[in-house]
């Protein structure tokens, strides 16, 4: 414990001080008068706690007040029990041992006591630096006072720290509410008390939370009867019991395989859930087959060899594919298993990152995940279906509260993972992510970012050449990127003395991109350029009696952005005109074309003909890349999907003919 004093004492004077000062502090504490008692409360619990003195052994010292057999000194103390809590987290294990003792006295005291009890939980709940450990011990503990009918008056006071608490910790609120339901003699009674804490209907407050409950009933299931409890919810929701099950089989399967305690629960709770549904378990597995995959490879960096076990159950029956090794199915092996069904997987990973009512927690357990299995699929799977696995990526870096290091890691395993001359055509929006999550980012993780960006692009130079290095010039021009920027410029043949013409034809260039972030970092630099070399623009502007085609080019391609649904994109656009400032338009050779590029007029006489195929294809393509929401990407490859199917394309067909339709 270090003690914050204005003098220079030694550690030896330090420690005296200490044991005088906590000499005092037990007199104070247990003293006969209570008005000394609630002085001491009064008076020195704040300085204590705001100098730096709450210590574990302090900390106890102060919990004997719940002792007081004076209900007015335990009531002024409950008030600043939040006091005690530290930053460091040092007396969160003294507090919540010291408040489950509390609880159980709880439970056979009168009403004052149980109230007092309570308000210690909605003032602990109050503190914003505990951690989530302690938080969600914290709910237990208020969560057993509210479903108990012998304490549930007294804890009416707090519901708002409940749900402040279930809110924050969805997944342990629903364990605990399950386990709290098998446990009491009425689960009604249990939801009923939770419902009125949310303020919201049974049924939509159980449906909700409906397959992670269900998991933890079953589970339950190995040490007590929980036919009232699954009969309760069959009710709640108008369902037979074999049919809830059945529904959320797969989430259940998946969650038991890794929380499992051993082999023996594993088996007593599939048991049940086969004689409950009616079905074996190599039957059910079977049944919903992509759902229990999705569900699995979430869990797939959390508990690698139960994942690995549970997907060699449903390869070895499974009539597709069945491994030629007898025990245990290899990674090469489950890639291969995975491998027509990991767009799926790729889809329902977007649907979880992307719905607010799922936990960060969950999310963060996608990511890493999903880091693992590229790893596993390795590059010769990786690269058909490289814009899945990037818009999935992208979709994570829009979430709030997920590790920087997680993201890092993630793109990290994706760049290494696939081929060079697969990641060529989407290298610029690879490297604007990653620049996206850079700025982000803490220090550490932004070196490693840096190091990423420079020793993809450097250690790949014979295989990007010069094309691809043409379309990175987007890289803004700062202290951090100075490297990268120099890579960039050698591989570009761009010396420190090259024209100004020569750098604006290539930022110009970038923006043919179909990609809006690279768009934006485009036209962030373009804008930086224009600003500082005025004086060469308007040479180029007004030397001759036509604007120089480099600026027209330039005019054409911002007014076709300029109408970008991306905002920033738009506004950007708009910046960039301006920096250009008022050109005569008369001057301008090609504005007619740009005002018009996009609103080519074609007439088809058949939608068999093969132009109409082509062109529809290109609008598709051009779509699908510029989308940075992956759903709308994702109808986009549908219809690409039924285009080529309909036109019966093939990867072999150099053409196709319209008389096949």
């Amino acid at each position: 414990m270090e003690l914050k004093l204005i003098f220079p004492y030694s550690a030896a004077d330090v420690e005296k001080i200490k044991s005088v000062f906590f000499g005092l502090l037990d007199k104070f504490v247990g003293h006969s008068k209570a008005e000394v008692q609630i002085n001491a409360i009064q008076h020195l619990l704040k300085p204590m706690s705001a100098h730096g003195m709450m210590d574990a052994q302090c900390a106890s010292l102060w919990l004997h007040c719940l002792d007081s057999s004076k209900i007015k000194i335990a009531k002024k103390f409950s008030f600043q029990i939040g006091l005690l809590l530290t930053k460091a987290g040092c007396n969160e294990r003294v507090l919540i041992e010291r408040l489950e003792e509390a609880k159980v006295k709880a439970l056979q005291s009168k009403i004052d006591y149980q109230t007092l009890v309570c308000r210690c939980v909605d003032q602990l709940s109050k503190v914003d630096h505990s951690s989530d450990d302690f938080q969600k011990k914290l709910f237990s503990i208020g969560f057993d006072l509210l479903a108990d009918s012998k304490t549930h008056i007294a804890a009416s006071m707090i519901p708002k720290a409940i749900k402040t608490l279930m809110n924050a910790h969805p997944a342990h609120s629903t364990v605990k509410l399950a386990q709290v339901m098998c446990t009491q003699r009425s689960p009604k009674q249990v939801v009923n008390y939770a419902t009125t804490t949310y303020r919201v209907n049974a049924a939509a407050f159980v449906e909700k939370q409906l397959p992670l409950l269900l998991t933890i009933v079953v589970m339950q299931s190995c040490q007590r009867d929980v036919k009232p409890v699954l009969d309760y919810l069959a009710e709640l929701l108008s369902k037979k019991v074999r049919i809830l099950l059945a529904d959320n089989f797969s989430l259940i399967f998946a969650k038991l395989v890794t929380q499992a305690s051993d082999t023996e629960e594993y088996q007593k709770c599939t048991k049940f859930l086969g004689d409950t549904i009616g079905f074996s378990i190599n039957e059910l597995v079977q049944s919903d087959r992509q759902k229990l995959i999705n569900e699995l490879l979430v869990q797939f960096n959390s508990h690698p060899k139960r994942t690995f076990g549970a997907f060699n159950l449903i390869a070895k029956h499974d009539n597709e594919f069945k491994p030629t090794l007898t025990k245990k199915i290899s990674k090469q092996q489950l890639a291969g298993y995975i491998e027509p069904r990991f767009l799926g997987v790729l889809n329902f990973f977007d649907q979880r990152l992307k719905c607010p009512e799922v936990s960060i927690g969950h999310k963060r357990d996608i990511m890493a995940s999903l880091s693992d299995i590229i790893k596993m699929m390795g590059s010769a799977y990786i690269g058909s279906v490289k814009h899945k696995i990037f818009s999935t990526l992208s979709n994570g870096l829009g979430i709030p509260g997920i590790p920087e290091d997680l993201l890092a890691n993630s793109w990290q395993s994706f760049i290494s993972t696939i081929n060079v001359n697969a990641l060529i055509p989407i290298i610029g929006q690879v490297i604007a992510s990653l620049l996206q999550l850079y700025q982000k980012s803490s220090s550490q993780s932004k070196k490693k970012i840096l190091n990423m960006c420079y020793n993809l692009l450097n250690d790949n130079r014979a295989e990007l050449k010069i094309e691809t290095f043409a379309k990175l010039v987007f890289i803004p021009e700062e202290e951090d990127f100075v490297q990268l920027n120099k890579l960039i410029k050698h591989e570009n043949g761009i010396q420190s003395n090259v024209e100004f013409k020569t750098i604006l034809r290539l930022v110009s260039n970038s923006l043919d991109n179909e990609s809006n972030s690279v768009k934006i970092l485009t036209l962030e630099k373009m804008y930086a350029i224009l600003r500082l070399n005025q004086e060469s623009l308007h040479v180029m502007i007004l030397s001759n009696e036509e604007v120089d085609p480099m600026i027209s080019q330039l005019f054409s391609k911002l007014l076709e952005s300029v109408r970008s649904s991306d905002v920033k994109v738009s506004n950007l656009s708009g910046a960039c005109l301006g920096a250009l400032g008022a050109v005569d338009p008369g001057r301008i050779q090609v504005v007619e074309e740009a005002l018009h590029k996009g609103f080519k007029k074609t007439t088809y006489s058949s939608v068999l003909e093969e132009d109409f195929a082509v062109d529809l294809i290109q609008v598709l393509v051009k779509a699908f890349l510029s989308f940075s929401d992956s759903s709308a990407a994702d109808s986009c490859s549908f219809s690409m999907q039924e285009i080529i199917r309909a036109y019966k394309i093939k990867n072999d067909s150099k053409s196709y003919s319209s008389k096949s339709l």
